[in-house]
């Protein structure tokens, strides 16, 4: 992969401070790629770019070859709005370096600056700069962010997404922001046509390089379908843990009492109808109804701790829909309720 290092501005010579896009001294955007710094006029030292292109053009006129001289007047043209200038200088500059793949792609990229503003011709001339870039060099970082942001702007978010996901290793600081934007621009596409298990996906692959932005989609989402978010939520997900443990080892008491009562009033009719006193068998049956009653609380206790440890896989405590609508609920829990927003979508469109 090549990467373009600036050292020196091509505009006006000053020296650049490393990883910047902009010069200090004339303002100028430096490098022409796909995701350039925004040209903002009132950061533009007009005096000194005027005065370096009356240089360059001196330069020019006295050697038609001078490389350097084309590419700073193609880059100064393009600081100033001048695109179609700027496409005669760099193609000069491309020219007399034809070996040169970051040439190429910055004259696509002013080529298409040209195109977006109706020039008809210039499309064709930047996809025939992009080829020529690529056939340099196949893995020219800038060339290639430029192919998916065509894709992604002629609607091909698939593509695009594909495009993204192949040049990602190569520069993942560059590519994760126009990949977020892919995913979420083809989710919404999906989400038109309803195509559920694509959305879902599309969502889950944008979770793993950005919870946030992916937890955003799904709230916008179920922002439109509140009625389908399921009922276990919407009422307040689970109680507290304490309050269902202890409604646990209540009913756990409640049913060791009734049992215990049960056993002892069976054993005190038994041994009244046989008007006897408590036998051998009358006494374990009774102390088998006393332990059961004894031992109800931790017998309620487990099945409540039980229940609780199965539901909170599926929906945590303390969650309630406003929560899960107002982007307050775990990315995990979000992707579950969307999930099941989803099945009630299906099974209604089904019927």
């Amino acid at each position: 992969m090549v990467e373009v290092i600036v050292l020196t501005c091509p505009v006006c010579g000053a020296r650049l401070e490393p990883n910047t896009d902009r010069c200090s001294y004339c303002g100028s955007v430096i490098i022409l790629k796909t995701d350039h710094a925004f040209i903002d006029s009132r950061l533009i030292n007009k005096a000194v770019i005027d005065q370096r292109i009356a240089e360059y053009r001196r330069a020019v006129r006295q050697d038609q070859y001078n490389e350097t001289a084309h590419y700073g007047l193609g880059v100064a043209y393009f600081n100033l709005g001048l695109y179609e200038e700027a496409v005669d200088e760099l193609s000069q500059a491309a020219r007399l370096m034809p070996e040169n793949p970051n040439i190429q792609a910055q004259l696509a990229v002013i080529l298409r600056e040209s195109a977006k503003r109706g020039n008809e011709d210039a499309e064709r001339r930047m996809y025939s700069r992009i080829e020529t870039a690529l056939k340099l060099d196949p893995h020219h970082i800038e060339t290639l962010m430029l192919q998916a942001e065509l894709l992604r702007e002629s609607g091909k978010l698939d593509r695009a997404v594909g495009k993204l996901r192949e040049i990602y290793p190569l520069a993942p600081d560059r590519v994760r922001p126009k990949l977020i934007n892919c995913l979420l621009d083809w989710s919404q596409d999906l989400t038109k046509y309803k195509q559920w298990d694509q959305v879902v996906q599309r969502w889950e692959e944008l979770g793993e390089l950005d919870q946030d932005k992916a937890k955003q989609a799904m709230v916008y989402f179920l922002s439109f379908h509140k009625r389908a978010i399921p009922r276990m939520v919407a009422d307040g997900a689970l109680p507290k843990s304490g309050f269902v443990k202890t409604l646990g080892v209540g009913a756990g008491i409640l049913l060791g009492l009734v049992s215990g009562v049960i056993v002892l009033v069976v054993t005190a009719v038994i041994a009244f109808y046989k008007e006897q006193g408590p036998t051998g068998w009358g006494i374990a049956l009774f102390l088998f109804g006393l332990v059961l009653l004894l031992a109800s609380p931790v017998i309620g206790g487990f099945i409540a701790k039980k229940r609780m440890k199965s539901a909170s896989g599926v929906i945590p405590e303390k969650v309630d829909r406003e929560q899960v609508l107002a982007g307050q609920a775990p990315f995990l829990l979000t992707t579950k309720v969307v999930q099941a927003v989803i099945q009630k979508l299906e099974s209604k469109a089904a019927k």
